[in-house]
Protein backbone atom coordinates (compact mmCIF):
# COMPACT_ATOMS: atom_id res chain seq x y z
CA UNK A 1 0.00 0.00 0.00
CA UNK A 2 3.04 2.20 0.86
CA UNK A 3 4.07 1.74 -2.82
CA UNK A 4 0.69 2.78 -4.46
CA UNK A 5 0.70 6.01 -2.25
CA UNK A 6 4.10 7.17 -3.34
CA UNK A 7 2.72 6.48 -6.73
CA UNK A 8 -0.48 8.33 -6.63
CA UNK A 9 1.19 11.21 -5.07
CA UNK A 10 3.71 11.46 -7.95
CA UNK A 11 1.07 11.05 -10.41
CA UNK A 12 -0.23 13.93 -8.66
CA UNK A 13 3.12 15.95 -8.82
CA UNK A 14 4.21 15.67 -12.09
CA UNK A 15 0.53 16.39 -13.31
CA UNK A 16 0.90 19.04 -16.20
CA UNK A 17 -0.19 22.11 -14.50
CA UNK A 18 -3.94 23.32 -14.94
CA UNK A 19 -3.56 27.52 -14.25
CA UNK A 20 -3.59 29.53 -17.45
CA UNK A 21 -6.87 28.57 -18.38
CA UNK A 22 -8.10 30.97 -21.49
CA UNK A 23 -12.01 31.41 -19.74
CA UNK A 24 -12.60 31.47 -16.36
CA UNK A 25 -14.27 28.56 -14.47
CA UNK A 26 -17.11 30.58 -14.47
CA UNK A 27 -17.33 30.43 -17.89
CA UNK A 28 -17.39 26.54 -18.43
CA UNK A 29 -20.91 25.59 -18.84
CA UNK A 30 -21.93 22.09 -18.17
CA UNK A 31 -22.85 20.91 -21.59
CA UNK A 32 -22.43 22.49 -25.17
CA UNK A 33 -25.77 22.73 -25.94
CA UNK A 34 -25.66 25.24 -22.96
CA UNK A 35 -24.00 28.42 -25.09
CA UNK A 36 -25.85 30.25 -27.00
CA UNK A 37 -23.25 30.53 -29.81
CA UNK A 38 -20.63 28.04 -29.21
CA UNK A 39 -18.39 29.57 -32.72
CA UNK A 40 -18.30 32.45 -30.31
CA UNK A 41 -16.81 30.51 -27.31
CA UNK A 42 -14.55 28.39 -29.15
CA UNK A 43 -12.91 31.70 -30.40
CA UNK A 44 -12.27 32.90 -26.51
CA UNK A 45 -10.30 29.38 -26.52
CA UNK A 46 -7.94 30.86 -28.94
CA UNK A 47 -6.09 27.53 -29.52
CA UNK A 48 -5.95 26.11 -25.92
CA UNK A 49 -7.93 24.16 -23.72
CA UNK A 50 -10.34 25.20 -20.58
CA UNK A 51 -10.77 23.07 -17.83
CA UNK A 52 -12.69 23.21 -14.47
CA UNK A 53 -14.19 19.89 -11.86
CA UNK A 54 -17.68 19.19 -11.53
CA UNK A 55 -19.55 17.33 -9.04
CA UNK A 56 -21.55 14.54 -9.00
CA UNK A 57 -23.71 12.74 -6.32
CA UNK A 58 -22.72 9.72 -4.65
CA UNK A 59 -18.96 10.80 -4.72
CA UNK A 60 -16.52 13.03 -2.80
CA UNK A 61 -14.00 12.72 -5.70
CA UNK A 62 -15.02 15.42 -8.36
CA UNK A 63 -14.81 15.04 -12.26
CA UNK A 64 -12.78 16.61 -14.91
CA UNK A 65 -14.15 18.91 -17.70
CA UNK A 66 -12.01 20.10 -20.51
CA UNK A 67 -13.31 21.60 -23.57
CA UNK A 68 -11.37 22.63 -26.52
CA UNK A 69 -11.37 22.82 -30.51
CA UNK A 70 -9.97 20.22 -32.73
CA UNK A 71 -8.55 20.82 -36.17
CA UNK A 72 -10.68 17.87 -37.56
CA UNK A 73 -14.03 17.59 -39.36
CA UNK A 74 -16.78 16.62 -37.23
CA UNK A 75 -17.14 12.92 -38.67
CA UNK A 76 -13.48 12.29 -38.66
CA UNK A 77 -13.36 13.44 -34.81
CA UNK A 78 -16.39 10.85 -34.05
CA UNK A 79 -14.27 8.12 -35.24
CA UNK A 80 -11.60 8.88 -33.08
CA UNK A 81 -13.98 8.84 -29.82
CA UNK A 82 -15.68 5.57 -31.25
CA UNK A 83 -12.78 3.47 -31.53
CA UNK A 84 -13.29 1.80 -28.50
CA UNK A 85 -10.61 -0.66 -28.99
CA UNK A 86 -7.90 1.97 -28.81
CA UNK A 87 -8.48 3.89 -25.81
CA UNK A 88 -5.76 2.17 -24.72
CA UNK A 89 -3.95 4.09 -26.96
CA UNK A 90 -6.26 7.44 -27.03
CA UNK A 91 -6.87 7.48 -22.95
CA UNK A 92 -3.13 6.34 -21.75
CA UNK A 93 -4.64 5.19 -18.10
CA UNK A 94 -6.27 2.65 -19.55
CA UNK A 95 -4.02 -0.63 -20.10
CA UNK A 96 -6.48 -2.67 -22.20
CA UNK A 97 -9.85 -1.57 -23.95
CA UNK A 98 -12.16 -4.59 -25.64
CA UNK A 99 -15.30 -4.46 -27.20
CA UNK A 100 -17.51 -7.15 -25.36
CA UNK A 101 -20.28 -6.48 -27.92
CA UNK A 102 -22.63 -3.49 -29.95
CA UNK A 103 -25.87 -3.11 -30.60
CA UNK A 104 -28.27 -0.44 -31.76
CA UNK A 105 -26.23 2.92 -30.75
CA UNK A 106 -24.88 1.08 -27.64
CA UNK A 107 -21.14 -0.43 -27.07
CA UNK A 108 -20.12 -2.53 -23.92
CA UNK A 109 -16.45 -2.16 -23.31
CA UNK A 110 -14.36 -3.42 -20.42
CA UNK A 111 -11.76 -1.50 -19.43
CA UNK A 112 -8.22 -1.82 -17.42
CA UNK A 113 -6.46 0.28 -15.04
CA UNK A 114 -2.97 -0.91 -14.17
CA UNK A 115 -1.39 0.90 -11.16
CA UNK A 116 1.58 0.51 -8.88
CA UNK A 117 3.68 -1.00 -11.28
CA UNK A 118 0.87 -3.45 -11.66
CA UNK A 119 0.38 -4.98 -8.72
CA UNK A 120 -3.03 -3.20 -8.39
CA UNK A 121 -5.53 -4.00 -11.20
CA UNK A 122 -8.50 -1.77 -11.36
CA UNK A 123 -11.04 -2.57 -14.21
CA UNK A 124 -14.95 -1.37 -15.38
CA UNK A 125 -17.51 -3.26 -18.23
CA UNK A 126 -18.99 -0.18 -19.40
CA UNK A 127 -21.57 1.30 -21.93
CA UNK A 128 -21.08 3.70 -24.29
CA UNK A 129 -24.19 4.93 -25.92
CA UNK A 130 -24.40 7.67 -28.72
CA UNK A 131 -27.05 10.55 -28.92
CA UNK A 132 -27.63 13.75 -30.30
CA UNK A 133 -28.38 17.10 -28.48
CA UNK A 134 -29.71 19.78 -31.54
CA UNK A 135 -26.69 20.21 -32.92
CA UNK A 136 -24.35 18.06 -30.59
CA UNK A 137 -23.10 14.64 -30.81
CA UNK A 138 -22.86 12.60 -28.06
CA UNK A 139 -21.06 9.61 -26.44
CA UNK A 140 -21.45 8.80 -23.32
CA UNK A 141 -20.01 6.25 -21.25
CA UNK A 142 -21.30 4.19 -17.91
CA UNK A 143 -19.87 1.65 -15.43
CA UNK A 144 -22.07 -1.45 -15.54
CA UNK A 145 -19.88 -3.38 -13.09
CA UNK A 146 -16.35 -3.15 -12.28
CA UNK A 147 -13.96 -2.93 -8.79
CA UNK A 148 -13.94 0.43 -8.48
CA UNK A 149 -16.51 2.75 -7.20
CA UNK A 150 -17.19 5.08 -10.29
CA UNK A 151 -16.33 5.16 -13.92
CA UNK A 152 -18.23 7.56 -15.90
CA UNK A 153 -17.00 9.36 -19.32
CA UNK A 154 -18.81 11.91 -21.86
CA UNK A 155 -17.64 13.27 -24.98
CA UNK A 156 -20.14 16.42 -26.78
CA UNK A 157 -18.97 17.28 -30.14
CA UNK A 158 -19.99 20.39 -31.79
CA UNK A 159 -19.23 21.48 -35.67
CA UNK A 160 -17.80 24.86 -35.72
CA UNK A 161 -17.10 24.45 -39.69
CA UNK A 162 -15.85 21.88 -42.52
CA UNK A 163 -12.56 21.45 -41.01
CA UNK A 164 -12.69 22.25 -36.54
CA UNK A 165 -14.65 20.52 -33.93
CA UNK A 166 -15.48 22.12 -30.87
CA UNK A 167 -15.00 19.02 -28.06
CA UNK A 168 -16.20 18.82 -24.77
CA UNK A 169 -14.58 15.65 -22.28
CA UNK A 170 -16.22 15.35 -18.98
CA UNK A 171 -14.45 12.49 -16.85
CA UNK A 172 -15.44 11.09 -13.22
CA UNK A 173 -13.10 8.17 -12.07
CA UNK A 174 -13.34 7.35 -8.70
CA UNK A 175 -10.50 4.10 -7.27
CA UNK A 176 -12.10 4.14 -4.12
CA UNK A 177 -8.70 3.48 -2.52
CA UNK A 178 -8.03 4.96 0.59
CA UNK A 179 -4.51 5.74 0.17
CA UNK A 180 -5.78 7.56 -2.69
CA UNK A 181 -6.99 11.62 -1.42
CA UNK A 182 -10.25 12.69 -2.53
CA UNK A 183 -8.58 15.70 -4.11
CA UNK A 184 -5.12 13.91 -5.64
CA UNK A 185 -7.93 12.03 -7.55
CA UNK A 186 -9.97 15.04 -8.61
CA UNK A 187 -7.08 16.85 -9.91
CA UNK A 188 -6.39 13.25 -11.66
CA UNK A 189 -9.43 13.68 -13.81
CA UNK A 190 -8.86 16.93 -14.66
CA UNK A 191 -5.33 16.07 -16.34
CA UNK A 192 -6.86 12.88 -18.16
CA UNK A 193 -9.48 15.17 -19.79
CA UNK A 194 -7.39 17.28 -21.13
CA UNK A 195 -4.75 14.75 -22.12
CA UNK A 196 -7.77 12.94 -23.87
CA UNK A 197 -8.31 15.81 -25.96
CA UNK A 198 -4.82 16.54 -26.65
CA UNK A 199 -4.94 12.71 -27.68
CA UNK A 200 -7.45 13.45 -29.83
CA UNK A 201 -6.14 16.03 -31.73
CA UNK A 202 -3.12 13.83 -32.32
CA UNK A 203 -4.41 10.80 -33.40
CA UNK A 204 -7.33 12.27 -35.23
CA UNK A 205 -4.57 13.13 -37.89
CA UNK A 206 -4.57 9.09 -38.89
CA UNK A 207 -8.39 9.00 -39.47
Amino acid sequence: MRTLSILILTLALTAPALAGDPVSKDELKDHLTEYPDPAAFAATLDGTLATRPFSRSGTRVKGGLAVGVVDAPLERVLKVVRDYEEYKSLMKFFTKSLVLGEGGNRTRVHLTISIARGTIKLWANVSFVESSEDTVSVVAAEMEEGNMKRLDARWELFPLDDTHTLVMMRLLVDPDLQVASDAKATELNQVNARRAIRSVRKRVKNY
